[in-house]
């Protein structure tokens, strides 16, 4: 709150108030022309940024997507993941490590071995951990990951 004058009779006047106290002129509500010039500014900066951002990027050509994917380690483990839930009895109960918390190995040319392990209920609603070791190959003319091995223990 701050005091600003009156413009009838120059006496001090609290600025949230509607009228001056001493002559009952209404005050008149100044608009914060700092807070209006800041959001100009900053739309001004991201419509600038998403502009750069979307502009100097390069298109990527199918084998350079293909082959990013293949070289994705985080990926590899997704789909591991997905693999092992259609096993479980109960996959919307599935809790998985996160990726920093598993084993992922690169084991060759797009391919990774994966060793970690899943909490779900069985049959009976039990939570049960099962580990699991799995090699995933990513084919890049098929544009799928492919299980080579699995080792699930129940």
């Amino acid at each position: 709150m701050s005091l600003i004058k009156c413009s009838e009779c120059d006496q001090q006047v609290s600025s949230n108030a509607t009228a001056c106290p001493g002559c009952g002129n209404p005050i008149k509500k100044r608009k914060n022309k700092s807070s209006g010039f800041l959001g100009k500014l900053t739309l001004i900066f991201v419509a600038i940024a998403f502009v750069s951002m979307f502009s100097n990027r390069e298109k990527q050509t199918p084998e350079q997507v293909m082959q990013a994917i293949c070289d994705n380690p985080v990926a590899a483990y997704r789909y591991t993941k997905n693999f092992v839930k259609v096993i479980l009895k109960s996959p919307s109960t599935a809790k998985f490590p996160d990726y920093s918390s598993s084993f992922v190995k690169p084991s060759g040319q797009c391919s990774y071995y994966i060793n970690s392990y899943v909490d779900s209920q069985n049959g009976f609603g039990a939570m049960l951990r099962k580990s699991f070791s799995i090699e995933v190959k990513f084919d890049k003319s098929a544009d799928k990951w492919l299980v080579l091995e699995q080792n699930i223990i129940r």
